[in-house]
């Protein structure tokens, strides 16, 4: 049949395969193409993800030294009675506690603590009360191991868990760790169920509150609880 098949026809179906063939290769090449800019694509977003992530611990890293900071302060002014019982104006501490201050959500809303701090110097935009001053900036260099010119920084707000700023043994009603009394205690330790290890309130310890907002590159932002007791 070859034989038979006129010149012509063979020189135009011979045109016709090879105009399919590129046909054919533009598709795959455009399909690789795609490929690969979705491959690229996703190593970027990946290794952006991996820097967030890197850049959320560090601020992370960044408010558990702040708060170890704050619990510093505690334990040099716990015993200084005009410093803790608020009569010494100390940026950052507060001798009485508010319960309306409870609610961390973080939503930036009148209920979130966390609006009602002055973190930025800014007078707590968009909230209408007083609002909270935190201790002074605390600049922590040494977490940045790739650009000394981005500082890691936090601040702090230590809360004395009191009704008011008289001191804790004085009636004021404090948040308070019940201590065993060693005295009357002399089977702590001891495993019954029907006579528990007593408790007393012989010198009582009071909670204290600290939050702290750490901030690093990349505009990463780390809010942290701690309640301590001294």
């Amino acid at each position: 049949m070859a034989k038979n098949t006129p010149p012509l026809a063979r020189r135009v179906t011979r045109s016709i395969e090879r105009g399919m063939s590129l046909v054919f290769a533009l598709i795959m090449l455009a399909l690789m193409s795609l490929a690969a800019v979705a491959m690229i694509r996703a190593v970027d977003d990946g290794a952006q993800a991996l820097g967030n992530m890197a850049m959320k611990e560090m601020t992370m890293r960044a408010a558990d030294f702040v708060t170890q900071q704050a619990v510093t302060w505690l334990e040099d002014n716990a015993q200084v009675a005009d410093t803790i019982n608020g009569k010494d104006s100390v940026k950052g501490y507060y001798a009485t506690y508010d319960p309306d201050w409870a609610s961390v959500d973080f939503n930036g809303s009148d209920s979130d603590l966390t609006a009602r701090i002055d973190w930025d110097e800014t007078g707590c935009p968009g909230f209408g009360g007083t609002c909270l001053t935190p201790s002074d900036e605390i600049v922590i260099n040494d977490l940045v191991k790739f650009d000394r010119n981005i500082p890691v920084k936090g601040r702090y707000v230590v809360l004395r868990l009191c009704s008011d700023s008289r001191p804790q043994d004085s009636g004021t009603q404090c948040a308070r760790v019940p201590l065993s009394d060693e005295d009357l205690a002399t089977d702590r330790g001891e495993l019954n169920a029907a006579n528990p290890r007593r408790l007393s309130a012989v010198n009582p310890k009071v909670y204290y509150r600290i939050i702290v907002r750490s901030q690093g590159p990349r505009n990463s932002v780390t809010y942290t609880e701690a309640l301590v007791h001294f």
